[in-house]
């Protein structure tokens, strides 16, 4: 099962019209500096016994040494979380729909390819992802922020 749970957008930024209507597409590419952007992929079983989620995120500082790109995994079952850090030039997003790149890691409403190493923790699979929920988009309400999605100065916005 997959619950995509949010997205946020912060920073002192317009999104544009585009972006308003597409909360799940990556958002930076038009922003000089200090951006930070995540999804949230929640997976449980048939069961309802065990979960974990993957977390893709990425953040811009004021400088390329700042920025990078990082992997969250924690796991519901045993109160643990593990973070995988990348450089900033390995995050890729495509800009017609939702598909987002992290080193050799890959997310989408299809499926999450994960393949992550660091020391002895070591985290490999797929994941298909069959018949994906997306909030519903409408004209008077874009998002889950429902009208305030349209106030410009909200210092961050969330989609799901």
């Amino acid at each position: 099962m997959l619950e995509v749970k949010g997205k946020i957008l912060s920073g002192r930024c317009l999104i544009s019209l585009g972006a308003l209507f597409n909360s799940y597409l990556y958002h930076g590419n038009s922003l000089k500096k200090r951006f930070f952007e995540w999804w949230y992929f929640k997976f449980v079983d048939k069961r309802k016994e065990k979960s974990f989620a993957v977390i893709p995120d990425v953040s811009t500082g004021s400088s390329k040494n700042e920025s990078h790109s990082f992997i969250q995994f924690p796991s519901g079952n045993r109160n643990e979380s593990g973070n995988f850090t990348y450089p900033f030039m390995d995050f890729h997003s495509d800009t017609k729909r939702f598909a987002v790149e992290i080193g050799d890691n890959h997310f989408s409403a299809e499926r999450v390819s994960l393949s992550m190493k660091y020391e002895k923790v070591k985290i490999a699979g797929e994941i298909k992802i069959v018949h994906p929920y997306l909030w519903p988009v409408r004209f008077y309400s874009p998002g889950i922020m429902g009208p305030f999605s349209f106030v410009p100065f909200m210092e961050c916005y969330h989609g799901v």
